[in-house]
């Protein structure tokens, strides 16, 4: 790209007060017949796009993200260097609702500012957030042109800040494999048209408020926290999924727990959720209904709530290395519920679902499809059937050992 010259640091706006760092100018360089205002370290000859205060181009200007100079020079013959963009300054794009088409961020850049892509309203795509691990707050807020299926990867992202996607209208699935600490990412995605969200392997203390809340697209959650150890992941009721109206799979792993903070006092978390299948260890505040923590109750009268364990209608167990999950049923009512969930499980978690049924289990005809059995592998099975029609069902869909336990049916075959 050919950036004629740098302007030195009196034709920078008055009244802006910029801080120099050594080695360090700040000025404006024309690119692609705009003026961006930068902030360059000829020693390291990295750069910056903005200076943290006010947008790097005039609000108005209309220009297309394919168009942002990651890359430019100064300087003409032995005096030129090229510069290289490595961070977006706070507010470096903020306002500019002419910015269009698709944002690639390149990998060399590593930090991004406060509202860096705040009210970009013409931003129709996010391609890739480059080598940037931390989003800060608002960085794509109100960003309502963005559409399609899918998100940027996201798996390098270690902490996402408040409002980062508020209202945008992208779908597809979230997968925060690298999410760590606790992260108060609050309204994070509040409003946004995510349709699934998969949370990372780790102890984490999720603690955003209002995370996903008005998400009403998304169909399911996956938070497995750490596959062993002393550790437990946590994630803070209030409000965090409240009026995701479409939520049909919440899936918790052995290892998580209901944070108790804010529990007594904020008890949205599920608040507007109609019909979603929630699997949740037992005695982790899931199912807690003491005086002072009412873990999941409030919820039970709209959704299908199964607190897993020893002694419980169903238990489950979890491998994600070789990406399994194993339910072992007690009751029809489990078994039906596992069967419902399984192609959530296994599309958009990327789980196969096992199914261990070791007692007799009468089902009800007509209360299972072939298609649900479809979804599953069952390692054994015992089945207490009442037709000849289910039991032919059973058979055909299954390939593992099957035992039929006629005399333990109702009607005999």
């Amino acid at each position: 790209m050919n950036a004629r010259k740098m302007i030195p640091l009196a034709a920078v706006a008055a009244g802006t007060a910029i801080p120099m760092a050594a080695n360090a100018d700040v000025g404006t360089v024309d690119v692609n017949g705009v003026t961006w205002t930068v902030n360059t370290n000829a020693t390291t000859r990295t750069a910056t796009l903005g200076d943290g205060s006010s947008a790097c181009i005039a609000t108005s200007t209309s220009i297309n993200a394919s168009l942002i100079p990651w890359t430019f020079t100064v300087g003409e013959g032995d005096d030129a260097i090229e510069y290289t963009v490595t961070a977006i300054a706070a507010s470096a794009f903020s306002g500019c609702s002419n910015l269009s088409g698709t944002l690639t961020i390149p990998s060399a850049v590593t930090s991004m500012g406060a509202n860096a892509f705040y009210k970009c309203s013409k931003l129709s795509k996010i391609a890739s957030l480059g080598g940037v691990t931390s989003l800060p707050a608002e960085a794509f807020r109100n960003d309502s042109g963005l559409a399609g299926s899918d998100y940027p990867d996201m798996s390098r992202i270690t902490s996402i800040a408040k409002n980062v996607f508020n209202y945008c209208a992208m779908g597809g699935t979230v997968r925060l494999d690298s999410l760590t600490g606790s992260s108060n990412c609050d309204s994070a995605f509040n409003g946004a048209a995510i349709t699934n969200v998969v949370f990372p392997r780790r102890d984490i203390n999720l603690s955003g408020s209002t995370m996903f809340q008005n998400c009403k697209n998304l169909t399911g959650v996956y938070f497995p926290g750490p596959d062993s150890g002393s550790s437990m992941a946590q994630i803070r009721r209030s409000s965090c999924f409240k009026n995701c109206t479409s939520m049909e799979v919440f899936l918790a792993g052995p290892l998580t727990k209901l944070s108790n903070s804010y529990g007594a006092t904020s008890v949205d978390m599920f608040s507007g959720v109609n019909g979603c299948r929630i699997f949740v260890p037992t005695g982790s505040n899931w199912d807690t209904e003491s005086d002072t923590e009412k873990g999941l109750a409030a919820y039970e009268a709209d959704n299908t709530i199964f607190y897993y364990g020893a002694g419980r209608e169903l238990d489950m167990s979890f491998d994600n290395d070789n990406k399994t999950v194993t339910a072992t049923p007690a009751t029809a009512h489990a078994l039906t519920n596992v069967l419902a969930a399984a192609s959530t499980v296994k599309n958009v978690f990327g789980m196969d679902t096992r199914i261990n049924v070791t007692n007799a289990i009468e089902i009800a005809e007509g209360s299972i499809s072939a298609e649900e059995l479809a979804g599953v592998t069952f390692d054994s099975l015992t089945f207490a059937v009442k037709t000849q029609a289910q039991l032919d069902r059973v058979l055909a869909a299954t390939t593992g050992p099957i035992v039929a336990d006629i005399t333990g049916a109702t009607e005999e075959i």
